[in-house]
């Protein structure tokens, strides 16, 4: 036991007991390591010093579970059984905690090392034990003395949010390199990261690839993760679910029969499969900048993995009686594919793609446009400063969302969108342009169906006082469908200003001299000016 107690007392940090000091070498991931070998005699002697204490300490624990639990704790970890690891450095905070509090405590003088907030804590954070880590806050901000603790009491709590978006990197962008990790989650601290990864392939939960002088990443089979395959009873401690706003059968017709200038999206999965979408958030923004929400639970027919529902508070429970996301789609499929489809990275358009092909439904055919991007654009000083995740965006934009609920994700996606536009003086349109956004200057969408304007196909040609997007949005409310090339199908071509350096020596474009020759040939096509366009859309 005195042996268990070295490592308990010892730490990277320097401990004082009287006049004593006792240091360590750390080894990578935390452990105890190697003694400093300047202080050996020092600490045999506060051993000898501090036996009676130490003795006490054992006897007069709690419960006596506080020791065993430790010990529990790191066979666990050796084992690499992480889900009985957090386990282990869960339970023994509450004996700690009453130990501290108890006035035979020695804690104060001792200084004593809280195990669970060094190593217990990033396996908690791995497993997703959201409920671990703010007990493991509350107890450091409870006695002064843990004050020293308190930073790494709320890296944990990155470290959690870090393990999610890698995860979800790794499973959108399979074989992103190691080395690019960091620029990818808009983060500056490469070598937290870079522990983050260690920690999820030794869980079996990454793999990696030589590649050069890095390592591709790529998302293991389920079947082979230690932090979250083991039996539910026994993974961790699961908090009682937040009550979603979302609805199992929201009222779409509120919102389907409208036109919006764009709408953000954002999902939340059941586990780390991306086709395993269990929620839909919704935000669409108004011409005059007003954002309506609305939130959709999905029964995922897969399996719920517990850090997921930590992290999102949404089970098997929350999910009885909802539709599939077959169903959801069919619904959403026409609203979706008329709008621009804004997403904060990467990960919802993949979602959606995967979502498709596991329920054998055709894929949405939308445009997308990623936030992170306009986000680099109009705060650059962001980049090595938090980043433009939307947990840092909250903190410095000052949003106010719930994050990890669908909805309220893409309400922030939106707002920080038009957060963008005032910090920028552009709007929307010019925001997508910037580099590497992959803007499409013409898309082809279906018209609403209830639209009185349904069943003309249109086509654009020239420069409109527009995009290209908010003209086919506009068209497409009012049940337009657009295409992007002239065809025997096209009953409007809508011509804006053109440039006549690109007409290759003639005065119109391709597109208007090919709807003339329809015309010609006795083809129902109507050429319209911008003006008239909307004209016609307004009198309708």
């Amino acid at each position: 036991m005195l042996g268990f107690f070295k490592k308990l007392f010892s730490s990277e940090k320097t401990l004082k007991s009287g006049t004593i000091q006792v240091a360590t070498k750390r080894q990578g991931g935390g452990g105890v390591g190697e003694r400093s070998t300047p202080f050996a005699e020092e600490l045999e002697e506060w051993e000898q010093q501090n036996i009676e204490t130490l003795e006490r300490m054992s006897a007069e624990m709690p419960g006596g579970d506080y020791f065993p639990l430790l010990e529990s704790l790191q066979k666990s970890i050796s084992k690499k059984s992480y889900a009985e690891a957090a386990e282990a450095a869960h339970k023994s905070i509450a004996p700690l905690r009453d130990w501290l509090k108890d006035p035979r405590g020695d804690g104060a003088r001792l200084q004593l090392r809280v195990p669970a907030l060094q190593q217990g804590g990033t396996i908690m954070a791995l497993t997703g034990d959201l409920e671990g880590l703010e007990k493991i806050r509350d107890l450091v901000t409870e006695f002064d003395h843990l004050e020293s603790y308190r930073l790494d009491a709320m890296r944990h709590f990155k470290s959690y949010e870090l393990f999610v978006a890698i995860r979800k990197l790794v499973s959108s962008k399979p074989g992103v390199l190691q080395n690019k990790v960091k620029a990818e989650l808009g983060e500056d601290d490469g070598r937290h990261v870079s522990n983050l990864i260690s920690w999820l392939e030794k869980a079996g939960e990454i793999t990696r690839e030589k590649k050069g002088k890095t390592y591709a990443l790529y998302i293991s089979e389920p079947s082979n993760s230690s932090s979250q395959t083991q039996p539910a009873e026994t993974r961790m401690y699961i908090p009682a679910p937040r009550t979603s706003k979302a609805d199992i059968s929201p009222d779409l017709e509120t919102f389907t029969d409208r036109t919006f200038r764009f709408v953000a999206v954002d999902v939340e999965t059941a586990n780390r499969q991306h086709s395993s979408i269990c929620q839909v958030g919704l935000a669409m923004v108004s011409p005059s900048g007003d954002v309506e929400t609305v939130g959709i639970l999905i029964d995922p027919e897969q399996d719920f993995e517990r850090s997921n529902a930590n992290l999102h508070g949404i089970d098997e429970t929350s999910v009885a009686g909802a539709p599939n996301f077959k169903a959801v789609i069919q619904s959403l499929r026409p609203f979706l594919e008329r709008h621009l489809l804004v997403q904060h990275s990467n990960f919802d358009k993949q979602a959606f793609k995967a979502a498709s092909k596991f329920h054998g439904v055709p894929e949405l055919r939308a445009n997308w446009v990623d936030s992170v991007k306009i986000a680099r654009r109009a705060w650059p000083e962001l980049k090595g400063n938090g980043g433009h995740g939307l947990a840092n965006l909250k903190t410095y934009l000052g949003l106010i969302f719930e994050h990890h609920d669908a909805e309220e994700d893409a309400r922030a996606a939106a707002e920080v969108v038009l957060a963008a536009e005032v910090a920028t003086g552009s709007d929307f349109s010019e925001l997508v342009k910037s580099k590497n956004q992959n803007y499409p200057t013409s898309v082809a969408i279906s018209g609403n169906q209830s639209g009185a304007l349904y069943g003309h196909v249109a086509c654009f040609t020239g420069q409109l006082s527009m995009s290209r997007v908010e003209a086919a949005t506009i068209a497409a409310g009012a049940g337009i469908t657009v295409k992007t090339s002239i065809s025997k199908k096209v009953t409007l071509l809508v011509v804006g200003d053109q440039d006549l350096s690109t007409l290759a020596g003639h005065e119109k474009s391709s597109k208007h001299r090919r709807a003339e020759d329809l015309q010609s040939e006795g083809h129902e096509i109507k050429i319209l000016g911008e003006s008239e366009f909307l004209s016609l859309i307004k009198a309708e």
